[in-house]
Protein backbone atom coordinates (compact mmCIF):
# COMPACT_ATOMS: atom_id res chain seq x y z
CA UNK A 1 0.00 0.00 0.00
CA UNK A 2 1.33 3.56 -0.53
CA UNK A 3 0.85 5.51 2.44
CA UNK A 4 -0.49 9.19 2.01
CA UNK A 5 -0.50 12.09 4.47
CA UNK A 6 -3.89 13.19 6.19
CA UNK A 7 -4.65 15.85 3.44
CA UNK A 8 -5.57 13.56 1.09
CA UNK A 9 -7.89 11.36 3.34
CA UNK A 10 -10.12 14.78 3.99
CA UNK A 11 -13.32 13.89 2.13
CA UNK A 12 -13.15 17.06 0.39
CA UNK A 13 -10.05 16.14 -1.08
CA UNK A 14 -10.76 15.48 -5.14
CA UNK A 15 -9.32 12.37 -6.27
CA UNK A 16 -10.00 11.97 -10.39
CA UNK A 17 -8.13 9.97 -13.13
CA UNK A 18 -8.77 11.35 -16.18
CA UNK A 19 -8.86 8.32 -18.61
CA UNK A 20 -8.49 10.22 -21.86
CA UNK A 21 -8.91 13.44 -23.27
CA UNK A 22 -10.59 12.16 -26.80
CA UNK A 23 -13.64 12.83 -26.69
CA UNK A 24 -16.49 12.41 -29.45
CA UNK A 25 -18.71 15.20 -28.60
CA UNK A 26 -15.99 18.68 -30.45
CA UNK A 27 -18.29 21.18 -27.72
CA UNK A 28 -17.28 24.95 -28.90
CA UNK A 29 -17.52 25.70 -25.45
CA UNK A 30 -15.56 22.76 -24.20
CA UNK A 31 -13.92 23.83 -20.59
CA UNK A 32 -10.53 21.85 -22.17
CA UNK A 33 -10.05 24.74 -24.22
CA UNK A 34 -10.57 27.81 -22.64
CA UNK A 35 -7.10 29.55 -23.41
CA UNK A 36 -5.83 27.59 -26.24
CA UNK A 37 -5.78 24.31 -27.41
CA UNK A 38 -5.44 21.54 -24.43
CA UNK A 39 -2.13 19.34 -24.88
CA UNK A 40 -3.34 15.09 -26.19
CA UNK A 41 -1.90 12.96 -24.46
CA UNK A 42 -1.26 10.13 -27.33
CA UNK A 43 0.41 7.58 -24.30
CA UNK A 44 -2.59 5.98 -22.23
CA UNK A 45 -2.40 3.90 -19.20
CA UNK A 46 -3.76 0.61 -19.36
CA UNK A 47 -6.49 -0.79 -17.55
CA UNK A 48 -3.90 -2.66 -15.54
CA UNK A 49 -1.83 0.33 -14.73
CA UNK A 50 -4.69 2.39 -13.76
CA UNK A 51 -5.76 -0.68 -11.18
CA UNK A 52 -2.31 -1.10 -10.02
CA UNK A 53 -2.26 2.55 -9.06
CA UNK A 54 -5.90 3.30 -7.54
CA UNK A 55 -6.09 -0.38 -5.65
CA UNK A 56 -2.56 0.07 -3.94
CA UNK A 57 -3.30 3.60 -2.38
CA UNK A 58 -4.05 3.62 1.43
CA UNK A 59 -7.80 4.65 2.27
CA UNK A 60 -11.00 4.27 3.90
CA UNK A 61 -13.51 1.80 2.43
CA UNK A 62 -16.01 4.11 0.61
CA UNK A 63 -13.74 7.12 -0.81
CA UNK A 64 -14.97 8.87 -3.50
CA UNK A 65 -13.01 8.53 -6.82
CA UNK A 66 -14.12 10.23 -9.87
CA UNK A 67 -13.26 8.78 -13.92
CA UNK A 68 -13.32 11.68 -15.81
CA UNK A 69 -12.41 13.08 -19.57
CA UNK A 70 -12.52 13.87 -22.25
CA UNK A 71 -15.04 10.58 -22.91
CA UNK A 72 -14.27 8.05 -20.15
CA UNK A 73 -16.01 5.29 -22.11
CA UNK A 74 -13.72 5.29 -24.75
CA UNK A 75 -10.91 4.16 -22.97
CA UNK A 76 -10.14 1.01 -24.36
CA UNK A 77 -10.30 -0.67 -20.57
CA UNK A 78 -13.11 1.10 -19.52
CA UNK A 79 -15.53 -1.59 -18.11
CA UNK A 80 -12.64 -3.48 -16.47
CA UNK A 81 -11.63 -0.47 -14.53
CA UNK A 82 -15.06 0.18 -13.00
CA UNK A 83 -15.86 -3.79 -12.40
CA UNK A 84 -12.53 -4.32 -10.63
CA UNK A 85 -11.63 -0.75 -8.52
CA UNK A 86 -11.75 -2.00 -4.76
CA UNK A 87 -13.58 0.13 -2.10
CA UNK A 88 -14.79 3.23 -3.60
CA UNK A 89 -17.44 5.04 -4.55
CA UNK A 90 -16.85 5.53 -8.10
CA UNK A 91 -18.25 8.56 -10.20
CA UNK A 92 -18.30 8.35 -14.14
CA UNK A 93 -18.79 11.15 -16.27
CA UNK A 94 -20.13 10.63 -19.60
CA UNK A 95 -21.88 12.72 -22.90
CA UNK A 96 -23.69 9.11 -23.13
CA UNK A 97 -22.84 8.57 -27.15
CA UNK A 98 -19.73 6.62 -28.72
CA UNK A 99 -18.92 2.89 -29.44
CA UNK A 100 -19.63 1.68 -25.70
CA UNK A 101 -23.29 2.92 -25.78
CA UNK A 102 -23.65 1.41 -29.03
CA UNK A 103 -23.60 -1.90 -27.52
CA UNK A 104 -27.10 -3.54 -27.43
CA UNK A 105 -26.48 -4.71 -23.97
CA UNK A 106 -23.91 -1.70 -22.73
CA UNK A 107 -25.92 -1.23 -19.54
CA UNK A 108 -25.20 -5.07 -17.94
CA UNK A 109 -21.29 -5.02 -18.60
CA UNK A 110 -21.06 -2.76 -15.69
CA UNK A 111 -20.75 -4.69 -12.55
CA UNK A 112 -18.42 -3.17 -9.70
CA UNK A 113 -17.25 -5.26 -6.82
CA UNK A 114 -19.60 -5.56 -4.36
CA UNK A 115 -16.93 -3.27 -1.89
CA UNK A 116 -17.49 -0.25 -4.14
CA UNK A 117 -20.25 1.60 -5.55
CA UNK A 118 -21.50 2.97 -9.09
CA UNK A 119 -22.89 6.91 -9.65
CA UNK A 120 -22.84 7.97 -12.99
CA UNK A 121 -22.90 12.00 -14.24
CA UNK A 122 -24.03 12.74 -17.62
CA UNK A 123 -24.66 15.84 -19.77
CA UNK A 124 -26.73 16.08 -22.94
CA UNK A 125 -25.09 17.66 -25.69
CA UNK A 126 -27.70 18.14 -27.99
CA UNK A 127 -25.82 19.04 -31.72
CA UNK A 128 -23.83 15.47 -30.42
CA UNK A 129 -26.95 12.92 -30.11
CA UNK A 130 -30.57 13.26 -30.85
CA UNK A 131 -32.98 13.87 -27.68
CA UNK A 132 -34.81 9.81 -28.27
CA UNK A 133 -30.78 8.50 -28.19
CA UNK A 134 -29.93 10.35 -24.67
CA UNK A 135 -33.40 9.10 -22.92
CA UNK A 136 -32.66 5.75 -23.59
CA UNK A 137 -29.47 5.83 -22.39
CA UNK A 138 -31.07 7.17 -19.13
CA UNK A 139 -33.66 4.72 -19.21
CA UNK A 140 -31.18 1.71 -19.88
CA UNK A 141 -28.89 2.50 -17.24
CA UNK A 142 -31.44 3.52 -14.40
CA UNK A 143 -33.41 0.12 -15.55
CA UNK A 144 -30.19 -1.83 -13.74
CA UNK A 145 -30.72 0.22 -10.68
CA UNK A 146 -27.27 2.84 -11.41
CA UNK A 147 -27.04 5.65 -9.36
CA UNK A 148 -27.83 8.17 -12.75
CA UNK A 149 -27.40 11.24 -10.40
CA UNK A 150 -26.64 13.99 -12.83
CA UNK A 151 -28.96 14.79 -15.60
CA UNK A 152 -27.78 18.35 -16.95
CA UNK A 153 -27.17 20.64 -20.04
CA UNK A 154 -24.62 23.20 -20.60
CA UNK A 155 -26.82 26.82 -20.82
CA UNK A 156 -24.01 28.87 -23.09
CA UNK A 157 -24.57 31.95 -24.56
CA UNK A 158 -27.14 32.14 -27.73
CA UNK A 159 -28.51 28.60 -27.46
CA UNK A 160 -29.97 27.76 -30.59
CA UNK A 161 -33.66 26.91 -30.80
CA UNK A 162 -33.70 24.37 -31.81
CA UNK A 163 -31.02 22.84 -29.03
CA UNK A 164 -33.89 24.62 -26.85
CA UNK A 165 -36.51 22.30 -28.00
CA UNK A 166 -34.19 19.68 -27.73
CA UNK A 167 -34.15 19.85 -24.22
CA UNK A 168 -37.54 19.83 -23.74
CA UNK A 169 -38.24 16.52 -25.39
CA UNK A 170 -35.94 15.23 -23.15
CA UNK A 171 -37.13 17.40 -19.75
CA UNK A 172 -40.70 15.58 -20.71
CA UNK A 173 -39.64 12.12 -20.05
CA UNK A 174 -36.72 12.76 -17.79
CA UNK A 175 -35.66 15.84 -15.11
CA UNK A 176 -33.17 17.59 -16.20
CA UNK A 177 -31.43 21.01 -15.14
CA UNK A 178 -29.05 23.43 -16.97
CA UNK A 179 -25.67 23.76 -15.68
CA UNK A 180 -24.23 27.35 -16.48
CA UNK A 181 -21.71 28.13 -19.11
CA UNK A 182 -18.49 29.34 -16.83
CA UNK A 183 -15.69 30.25 -19.96
CA UNK A 184 -15.25 33.34 -22.02
CA UNK A 185 -17.67 34.91 -24.27
CA UNK A 186 -18.82 37.87 -26.52
CA UNK A 187 -21.14 38.70 -29.40
CA UNK A 188 -18.18 39.52 -31.65
CA UNK A 189 -16.20 36.63 -31.64
CA UNK A 190 -18.12 33.66 -29.39
CA UNK A 191 -16.52 31.33 -27.75
CA UNK A 192 -13.04 32.67 -29.39
CA UNK A 193 -13.16 36.07 -27.40
CA UNK A 194 -10.24 36.91 -24.93
CA UNK A 195 -9.83 34.64 -21.72
CA UNK A 196 -10.52 38.58 -19.80
CA UNK A 197 -13.19 39.60 -16.94
CA UNK A 198 -15.60 41.46 -19.57
CA UNK A 199 -15.71 38.10 -21.62
CA UNK A 200 -16.53 36.21 -18.53
CA UNK A 201 -19.70 34.61 -19.10
CA UNK A 202 -20.73 33.75 -15.39
CA UNK A 203 -22.02 36.90 -14.12
CA UNK A 204 -23.59 38.34 -10.96
CA UNK A 205 -26.66 38.70 -13.11
CA UNK A 206 -26.47 34.78 -13.96
CA UNK A 207 -25.86 33.92 -10.75
CA UNK A 208 -28.75 35.02 -9.43
CA UNK A 209 -30.55 32.76 -11.32
CA UNK A 210 -29.51 29.84 -9.41
CA UNK A 211 -27.76 28.58 -5.99
CA UNK A 212 -24.17 29.41 -7.69
CA UNK A 213 -22.65 27.65 -4.90
CA UNK A 214 -24.41 25.02 -4.68
CA UNK A 215 -23.89 24.55 -8.86
CA UNK A 216 -20.14 25.81 -8.88
CA UNK A 217 -18.73 26.22 -5.61
CA UNK A 218 -19.09 30.42 -6.30
CA UNK A 219 -19.45 31.80 -3.16
CA UNK A 220 -17.60 35.30 -4.46
CA UNK A 221 -17.89 36.41 -7.70
CA UNK A 222 -15.15 38.95 -7.21
CA UNK A 223 -12.92 36.04 -5.83
CA UNK A 224 -13.67 33.90 -8.95
CA UNK A 225 -13.01 36.34 -11.44
CA UNK A 226 -9.84 36.55 -9.32
CA UNK A 227 -8.84 33.20 -10.09
CA UNK A 228 -10.51 32.00 -13.28
CA UNK A 229 -11.27 35.98 -15.25
CA UNK A 230 -7.77 37.50 -15.22
CA UNK A 231 -6.25 37.92 -18.54
CA UNK A 232 -2.56 37.06 -17.01
CA UNK A 233 -1.45 34.85 -14.52
CA UNK A 234 0.57 35.52 -11.53
CA UNK A 235 2.43 33.99 -8.73
CA UNK A 236 0.76 32.48 -5.58
CA UNK A 237 0.30 30.53 -2.89
CA UNK A 238 -2.80 27.66 -3.28
CA UNK A 239 -3.84 25.16 -1.39
CA UNK A 240 -5.61 23.26 -4.09
CA UNK A 241 -2.37 20.42 -4.34
CA UNK A 242 -3.32 19.32 -0.61
CA UNK A 243 -6.56 18.98 -1.86
CA UNK A 244 -6.51 17.41 -4.85
CA UNK A 245 -4.83 14.15 -6.35
CA UNK A 246 -5.45 14.54 -10.09
CA UNK A 247 -4.21 11.83 -12.34
CA UNK A 248 -3.97 12.19 -16.23
CA UNK A 249 -4.30 10.09 -19.04
CA UNK A 250 -0.79 9.32 -19.78
CA UNK A 251 -0.14 9.44 -15.76
CA UNK A 252 1.30 12.16 -14.43
CA UNK A 253 0.07 13.54 -11.06
CA UNK A 254 -0.68 17.68 -11.49
CA UNK A 255 -2.34 20.00 -8.91
CA UNK A 256 -4.98 21.38 -10.41
CA UNK A 257 -7.17 20.62 -13.85
CA UNK A 258 -5.61 23.76 -15.39
CA UNK A 259 -1.91 22.58 -15.37
CA UNK A 260 -3.26 19.41 -16.27
CA UNK A 261 -5.14 20.26 -19.66
CA UNK A 262 -2.01 22.38 -20.97
CA UNK A 263 0.51 19.62 -19.51
CA UNK A 264 2.41 22.39 -17.66
CA UNK A 265 5.21 21.27 -14.45
CA UNK A 266 3.34 17.56 -13.47
CA UNK A 267 4.68 16.74 -9.78
CA UNK A 268 5.48 13.12 -10.63
CA UNK A 269 4.55 9.59 -12.63
CA UNK A 270 2.55 7.27 -10.59
CA UNK A 271 5.51 4.62 -11.48
CA UNK A 272 7.45 7.07 -9.07
CA UNK A 273 4.17 8.51 -6.95
CA UNK A 274 5.14 11.36 -4.05
CA UNK A 275 3.04 13.31 -2.25
CA UNK A 276 2.57 17.22 -2.62
CA UNK A 277 5.36 19.11 -0.59
CA UNK A 278 5.29 22.76 1.02
CA UNK A 279 6.94 24.32 -2.17
CA UNK A 280 4.03 22.38 -4.10
CA UNK A 281 2.01 25.40 -3.36
CA UNK A 282 3.72 28.27 -4.96
CA UNK A 283 1.54 28.28 -8.74
CA UNK A 284 2.89 30.95 -11.20
CA UNK A 285 -0.73 30.52 -12.65
CA UNK A 286 -2.96 31.95 -10.51
CA UNK A 287 -5.54 33.94 -12.40
CA UNK A 288 -6.20 31.24 -14.94
CA UNK A 289 -7.66 28.49 -12.66
CA UNK A 290 -10.03 25.77 -14.23
CA UNK A 291 -13.62 26.81 -12.86
CA UNK A 292 -13.35 22.90 -11.67
CA UNK A 293 -10.95 23.87 -9.04
CA UNK A 294 -12.78 26.29 -7.72
CA UNK A 295 -14.57 24.40 -4.69
CA UNK A 296 -11.41 23.17 -4.18
CA UNK A 297 -10.13 26.42 -2.71
CA UNK A 298 -12.90 28.13 -1.34
CA UNK A 299 -13.49 30.56 -4.24
CA UNK A 300 -11.33 33.41 -2.46
CA UNK A 301 -8.96 35.58 -3.48
CA UNK A 302 -5.76 34.12 -3.04
CA UNK A 303 -2.78 36.23 -1.80
CA UNK A 304 0.63 36.60 -3.78
CA UNK A 305 3.34 34.68 -2.61
CA UNK A 306 5.48 38.23 -2.31
CA UNK A 307 2.82 38.67 0.15
CA UNK A 308 3.12 35.80 2.13
CA UNK A 309 6.81 36.02 2.37
CA UNK A 310 6.49 39.84 3.63
CA UNK A 311 3.86 38.59 6.39
CA UNK A 312 6.17 35.71 7.33
CA UNK A 313 9.23 38.70 7.57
Amino acid sequence: MIKLPDNYHNPACYWAQLMTLRCNGKCPYCILNRRGTCVPRPDELSGKQILDFWNNLERKEGRRLSLIGGETTLHRDFVEIVNNLEGYAITVTTNCKGPFFAEPDFYKKLKPKPSSTLRINTTFHPHHMTSDEYIAVIKQLRRMEYFVDQTAYVLYPDYPKEHQEAVKRVADEIKITDSPYMGFWNKEKGFDAEPCPENNEMKPTYLGESDPAELCGIIDYEAYIDMCGQPEPRQAICRHPLNALLIDPAGWSYPCHFRLYYAIDPFCHIDEFRPVAKDDMTCDWYGFCNHCDVPHVGCFKNPTAKEIEKDAD
